[in-house]
């Protein structure tokens, strides 16, 4: 079905991004994400919290890995290459 393709194609750029750079910042941020980080996991966690959940969950990690690169664009940049590698899937 096509939520299952979406879901497939998320979890892929998740991981082509290298989501698991930031493990220990998604693991504190992203309540019930423990252990290995990955595209699959991160995509069951949004399809399964709320949009408030999601949010907080966000704002969390934009701030942490901002601290952590030492740049406040550092999670637009993140999120920028998600947009982009989910974008490639449809322009082919």
């Amino acid at each position: 079905n096509e939520e299952g393709e979406m879901s497939r194609i998320v979890a892929d750029c998740y991981d082509k991004i290298n989501i698991q750079k930031y493990s220990s910042i998604i693991r504190k941020c992203y309540e019930g994400m423990n252990g290995e980080v990955n595209g699959k996991k991160m995509t069951e966690w949004y399809c399964k919290n709320s949009n408030d959940r999601t949010t907080e969950a966000d704002t969390c990690a934009a701030k942490k890995i901002a601290e952590e690169e030492g740049s406040e664009d550092a999670f637009t940049d993140v999120m920028n290459g998600l947009t982009k590698c989910i974008g490639e899937y449809f322009s082919q």
